[in-house]
Parts: structure tokens; C-alpha cells; sequence
């Protein structure tokens, strides 16, 4: 809506850019998997030679999200279902995207002046921020007892990239943007606590960026939420829970959490869990993000007005 509107929109993610919270934003396909043309066979009614909108990846530049920022430039190396060319040619010469894969290059991008922008800063999902604690059943602790830091290379953080796109698609006549720290809920289903509480952080630091631009900018509205709870829950000992792990914390402290969700897949992979979950608002229309929300209504209280010429 906010495109046919002639608002600038964007996507950012931790994750592939075509991962299911970003396809969700500007894409419309019957299964999350049908990212790229090697991934279409769940999605045969979906391929533009059967009539359908094409491929999530095909779909994001379609539907030109002036800033695409995230992950799975694999994906964006394959050919189209034609043959004719690769995703990413197709972004670059068709819409005219122009293409970053470094920190360093998204730093030096200033404006939209010269067209959208695909960055892909890693052949999959980005580098989680700390190195992997994966609970176990008795128990399992961190080297050092705190978490460890990994090298992400050239890979921004999420905070820069949410920075970049707010600096890249502000306006007088307002954006929308889509955030994820995605892998939260990937590191949850592993068991990486390490890693959770790494992308946590991540994504704390980016909800602060969006939370000063809102002090500056106070008929911006922000929403901050997820879409499903796991269980990972602090406990007492390594006895509280199916398998557990201790970290430190700032203070000095042994924290031990549990995973207690069912467990299935291939590897045995913790599931979701039915809790609510918070969502938090700050700007125009936040008064109604109150009690229980239903997670539909969301979507008519950002586009409240815009009709109007409301932002």
C-alpha cells in the first residue's frame, strides 16, 4: 500500500532478504520456501509462466522496496526460470538497483538518487554476534563463562543497516520499514543461547536508532514486536528444564536457562511455543496498542490515514 502510494518503503533483516518476515513485506507466494528458482517446486502456480507473481526474490524488486538490506546473495546468483539471466542482473537492469555487499559499502551510500538499493552482505543469514552456547541435557557452560564474540568480516550490523535506511528513505511524505533481528528465533530453535541473547542485543541497538529518530520525528510511528514466544526461560539450576546452559552475566552472576519445548525435526530442533507475545508502540496511533491486540490489526492501525495524506 504504501508503495501504490508513492511512499518509499524498505526491508532489513539479519537474515536472507527472501527469509519468510521480509518475504512477508513485500511479496505474496503460498510457501516461504520459494525463494529462487531452485526452490519453486512447492510453488508451481506461482512461477510467471503459470500465471503467478514469481518468486519471492522476483517479487521484492517487483514490487520496488527502494531499500533491500539482509543476507542470501547465493540465492541472487541463480538463473531465472527462463534461463535468461541471473536474479541479481535482472534487479540491476530492470529496476536499477545498485548493489552493496560490505559494511564500507553501505556506509558510502548517501541518497536514493541514483536508484534503489539490494544489499546482500553474506551468502546465507548474517553472522550471529556471539559464538554458539548450545544447551544440553545436565547442562552446558560457555568457554569463559560469558558469551564470545565472533568475526562477521565485512558484515554491517543490524543497527548500521537500520540507521542507513531510515537516512536513506526519510522524507516529507513519510516511509514505511520493516526490521528483523532474525535470528533470535533461529538461535532459540538451536538451543544457541549465546547466539539469542547476541541477536537480542542486535536488535535492541536498532530499536534505539528507530526510537531517536522518533524523538525528532514525532509523527513517526514505531512498532517493536515478534511473532511467536519459545520457551528459553532463567531457572534455578541445570535441573530445570530438558536442557539447559549457564552463562555470566554483566554482573558477574551465573544464569542458567532452559529449553523445555517439544522436540522434533531433523536435527532435533526446539519448537514455538502458543505464549502472547508484547508488542510496543511509540507515535501517532500508539494508544491503541493496548491489552491484547490481534496480530491482523496491526496492519490497519499503520495504514490509518494514509489515504488521507496521513504519514
Amino acid at each position: 500500500m504504501y508503495a501504490r502510494l508513492g511512499r518509499r518503503t524498505g526491508n532489513v533483516t539479519t537474515a536472507d532478504i527472501t527469509d519468510a518476515t521480509p518475504a512477508a513485506a513485500a511479496a505474496h507466494v503460498n510457501a516461504r520456501s520459494c525463494q529462487d528458482p531452485s526452490t519453486m517446486a512447492a510453488c508451481p502456480s506461482a512461477r510467471k509462466s503459470a500465471g503467478g507473481r514469481g518468486l519471492i526474490a522476483e517479487q521484492l524488486v517487483d514490487n520496488e522496496v527502494d531499500v533491500l538490506l539482509g543476507g542470501g546473495r547465493e540465492r541472487w546468483d541463480r538463473l531465472l526460470e527462463d534461463g535468461s539471466q541471473t536474479l541479481l542482473d535482472y534487479a540491476t537492469s530492470t529496476y536499477g538497483y545498485r548493489t552493496v555487499g560490505t559494511a564500507a559499502d553501505l556506509d558510502a551510500v548517501n541518497d536514493l538518487s541514483d536508484g534503489p538499493l539490494l544489499g546482500l552482505f553474506a551468502p546465507n543469514h548474517l553472522t550471529r554476534a556471539y559464538a554458539p552456547l548450545v544447551a544440553a541435557r545436565g547442562g552446558a557452560t560457555a568457554p569463559e563463562g560469558s558469551c564470545t564474540a565472533q568475526d562477521r568480516g565485512t558484515e554491517p550490523t543490524l543497527q548500521q543497516m537500520t540507521a542507513t535506511a531510515i537516512e536513506l528513505l526519510d522524507n516529507p511524505d513519510g516511509f514505511f520499514l520493516q526490521v528483523e533481528g532474525a535470528s533470535v528465533d533461529k538461535a532459540e530453535h538451536e538451543r544457541d543461547i549465546c547466539g539469542a541473547i547476541g541477536e537480542l542485543e542486535e536488535l535492541d541497538l536498532a530499536v534505539r536508532v528507530a526510537l531517536d529518530y522518533q524523538r525528532t520525528h514525532p509523527d513517526t510511528l514505531v512498532i517493536v514486536t515478534g511473532d511467536h514466544a519459545h520457551s528459553t526461560q532463567i531457572v534455578a539450576n541445570d535441573e530445570g528444564g530438558r536442557r539447559t546452559a549457564t552463562v555470566v552475566t554483566a554482573d558477574g552472576v551465573p544464569m542458567t536457562v532452559a529449553y523445555s519445548s517439544a522436540e522434533g525435526g531433523d536435527p532435533q530442533r526446539s519448537s514455538h511455543t502458543g505464549t502472547q507475545i508484547r508488542v510496543a508502540a511509540v507515535g501517532p496511533q500508539a494508544d491503541r496498542v493496548t491489552g491484547v491486540i490481534d496480530q491482523t490489526d496491526l496492519f490497519a492501525l499503520m495504514t490509518s490515514g494514509l489515504d488521507a495524506g496521513g504519514e
